[in-house]
């Protein structure tokens, strides 16, 4: 659920893309989900897939938190 709504693709293309150095340029899209979860996904055709859910509780060395 996205905003208390079912999560659509018309949704997920609007988000912001999850722009680092070290991923393929506008591979995958970014959604925070409440104040402690990062979802990581991509867009594939009419189907989003959804690769990682982040917890920012803890740190990342790979992530700028």
């Amino acid at each position: 659920m996205y905003g208390g709504n079912a999560f659509s693709r018309a949704n997920a293309a609007a988000l912001p893309f999850f722009d680092e150095s070290y991923v393929t340029p506008n591979k995958y899209h970014k959604m925070p989900v409440e104040k402690w979860y990062l979802v990581l996904y991509q867009i594939q055709g009419n189907m989003v897939h959804v690769d990682f859910i982040l917890d920012y509780r803890k740190e990342y060395g790979w992530i700028g938190n």
